[in-house]
């Protein structure tokens, strides 16, 4: 209708008018939005982008679980709710998904949707949703990928020439996903260096706790905890820059002894 709507002061009439065409033409409604000011709030719906933004900045993973249901591709999404380092990323919604520790069945949608060519895809650092799963979801999500793509995934190299196994060393949040994919693919994994000299080991000293510790010396000896990496440090050097745990500092003190802290780097 051409008449003006009921309940919308001549502040917002303007507006009202300038959308009338998208109103009545199918082809842009679906990508607009309008917002009107308070009391006059009035949406039109909302670009899939932004309502998938809106969900992953607002952890809504219900909501983000339904989005994905309906997506017919896999969008390029800008969301700004990263840390390290602290800014807005663009990247496919498959990545956005795997880089939530509670994404595991919005993973499971989108595979079941697009095929597992939406797992090998890239970001802006080069890294595929493989390795911002392992970053920082469980071993459960990466036996989910194993079964969708073969072994080689995990030797993909993305920042600083990182491997996924570099990827499972920096998980906050569990050493899950790296206990499993050493038991999975085995121990060599662990003493290869990324573009900057350090191993699986130096990682996991710097980001998780004493049980990885403990892990990788049932798997090499003790002898990984002494080899040099990034600007000449060892994994004790690591473990004193660890923000997560002091628990492997502590155990590599046990472990080495206390001659290990008067060790200088570069």
């Amino acid at each position: 209708s051409s008449q003006q709507p009921l309940g919308l002061r001549p502040a917002t009439l303007l507006s009202w008018r300038r959308c009338q065409f998208c109103y009545s033409n199918s082809a842009v409604l679906p990508v607009l939005k309008v917002v009107f000011n308070s009391t006059d709030a009035q949406f039109f719906p909302m670009a899939a982008a932004d309502q998938l933004r809106a969900a992953l900045e607002a952890n809504d993973c219900e909501r983000l679980l339904k989005l994905c249901r309906q997506l017919d591709s896999n969008l390029t999404v800008s969301s700004g709710k990263f840390k390290d380092p602290p800014h807005t990323r663009e990247m496919s919604v498959t990545h956005h998904v795997a880089s939530k520790p509670y994404g595991l069945d919005c993973l499971e949608v989108l595979i079941d949707r697009f095929g597992a060519a939406c797992l090998t895809c890239r970001d802006e650092f080069n890294y595929t949703p493989v390795h911002w799963a392992a970053m920082e979801q469980s071993q459960e999500t990466l036996q989910l990928i194993h079964v969708n793509l073969s072994s080689d995934c995990f030797y993909e190299k993305g920042r600083f020439g990182r491997s996924v196994f570099h990827c499972a060393a920096v998980n906050e949040h569990s050493n899950k996903a790296l206990e499993w994919l050493i038991g999975e693919l085995g121990s060599d994994s662990l003493m290869e260096k990324d573009d900057n000299g350090s191993t699986v080991v130096h990682l996991a000293a710097q980001c998780q706790s004493s049980d990885s510790m403990d892990f990788i010396k049932s798997k090499l000896g003790s002898d990984c905890f002494r080899q040099r990496g990034w600007l000449g440090r060892t994994a004790v050097h690591c473990a004193a820059c660890n923000k997560v745990s002091n628990s492997s500092l502590k155990w590599l003190i046990d472990e080495l002894g206390s001659d290990s802290l008067m060790k200088e780097d570069d």
